[in-house]
């Protein structure tokens, strides 16, 4: 059975994109705080554990909180999109209807991890988020990938080095669509 190319178009939210990076002020910061905190806080009224088998201290699972609010709030910045503030909505697009954001910078990954659960037909964008000397933080939108187009490529699996963790997709920088492109991704 011979294959057919298919011509897969980018969510209508990051059509055109021009604008890869912005800066996040005080301000901004301050919402996602409080962001961050609610979904941590409603995380432990709940008594949820981690998912996929990390150890990670709540110190580090607070600033991984904190840094993926940052993330959808500055790719909402740069495409002028409602962000919404969301909290309980695990599997639910992040931004739009499509989009799910991987946010890069609290830890020492900077590549776009995709996981088994994660919906297939949702697009998938890295933003990596950095403190500034001046106190703000940078955000710089990296491209992205649809699920299950990373989830084709068995080169990608990982469990990062813990055999107890379940297999994930890291995808490299390399293979995301870039920022500027618009059709096909």
């Amino acid at each position: 059975m011979e294959e057919t190319a298919e011509i897969v178009e980018a969510p209508i939210e990051l059509r055109n994109f021009k604008r890869s990076s912005t800066t996040l002020y005080w301000h901004e910061v301050s919402a996602a705080v409080h962001t961050a905190n609610l979904r941590q806080t409603l995380s432990l009224k709940d008594k949820r554990r981690d998912k996929f088998g990390s150890k990670i201290d709540i110190d580090q699972d607070m600033r991984d909180n904190i840094y993926g609010v940052l993330g959808e709030m500055a790719l909402a910045k740069m495409k002028n999109i409602y962000f919404d503030f969301s909290v309980d909505t695990f599997k639910a697009a992040d931004l739009g209807k499509m989009i799910q954001i991987k946010t890069v910078g609290g830890n020492t990954n900077k590549d776009l991890v995709v996981r088994p659960a994660n919906d297939d037909k949702l697009f998938f964008a890295l933003v990596e988020v950095k403190k500034t000397p001046d106190w703000n933080y940078q955000a710089i939108y990296h491209g992205g990938i649809w699920g299950y187009e990373a989830k084709k490529h068995d080169e990608w699996k990982t469990d990062f080095g813990y055999p107890d963790r379940p297999v994930c997709w890291k995808v490299p920088m390399e293979a995301l669509t870039k920022p500027y492109l618009a059709i096909p991704f």
